[in-house]
């Protein structure tokens, strides 16, 4: 099965985390009516379940019980500006997954691992069009690009000369999309942050759902959730691909 997790790569962007609590001079509360520009700034540890399908319609699948054998890991981030009832800003991730495997390919070839690397840039813009004593929601639209490069490690035996190589190929689509976003404060420390949308592009649709729960420290705000995102792709790579997974992480105001 296909690994993911946050063994080195964890390790640094806890360290990130870290470092930026240490310089954050100050928490704002996020609340709307603002007269002047306040900055966020979210790091996320994530190590997501994958589902991959080919071009030939085979299913490579990661289950959430192999993400403690890590041989790989993954992050998550991003920077907001947000004045007023408009938030601009821009949502990254990085991961990589690494699964060792014997999966004949042809006469006298097998595969013996698969690597996948992937990034993920998005620009957005969102605007508040509704508060209430204890919610507030905006919509929010934007574009997002998704680069993956798999890495198929192979061995040849009878009826071929016995041997090893490796073959790599990368894509990446861009595609535009809208969506909601919600915040609800539960009381003074505690809130959840929720937010859903759909696109198209490059790709033939693209959906996400995030949810989550945050606890509000004096300096920076600790959160965990839950994020899934999905490709319909028709490239000579992907016919999809998926990704679920929990986070966790810290937001910090200034």
């Amino acid at each position: 099965m296909m690994k993911t997790g946050l063994t080195t790569n964890g390790q640094r962007t806890a360290a990130l985390i870290l470092c930026l609590l240490v310089v954050s001079q100050g928490h704002t509360q996020s609340v709307t009516g603002r007269e002047d520009w306040e900055f966020l700034a979210e790091l996320y540890l994530w190590g997501p379940e994958i589902d991959i399908e080919n071009a030939e319609g085979t299913h490579q699948e990661v289950e959430f019980s192999d993400l403690a054998e890590v041989t790989r890991g993954g992050f998550m981030g991003g920077f907001y500006v947000q004045r007023d009832k408009w938030r601009f800003g821009i949502d990254a991730i990085y991961l990589e997954a690494d699964e060792r495997i014997r999966a004949p390919v042809g006469e006298g070839v097998e595969l013996n691992e698969l690597e996948l690397e992937v990034w993920y840039v998005s620009p957005m813009v969102a605007y508040q069009i509704a508060r209430f004593d204890r919610s507030e929601f905006y919509v929010y639209g934007g574009a997002r690009y998704l680069w993956a490069e798999p890495t198929g490690k192979f061995r040849t035996g009878d009826p071929l000369p016995p041997g090893r190589f490796q073959a790599s190929e990368s894509d990446g689509v861009w595609d535009g999309f809208v969506g909601v976003h919600g915040i609800t404060r539960l009381n003074e420390k505690w809130y959840l942050a929720y937010q859903a949308d759909v696109g198209g592009g490059d790709s033939d649709a693209t959906y996400q759902l995030l949810g989550g729960i945050n606890y509000r420290f004096n300096y920076f705000d600790a959160s965990v959730g839950y994020r899934y995102m999905r490709w319909d792709l028709d490239s000579t790579l992907f016919n999809e691909i998926e990704f679920n997974g929990f986070y966790a992480g810290a937001k910090i105001f200034f």
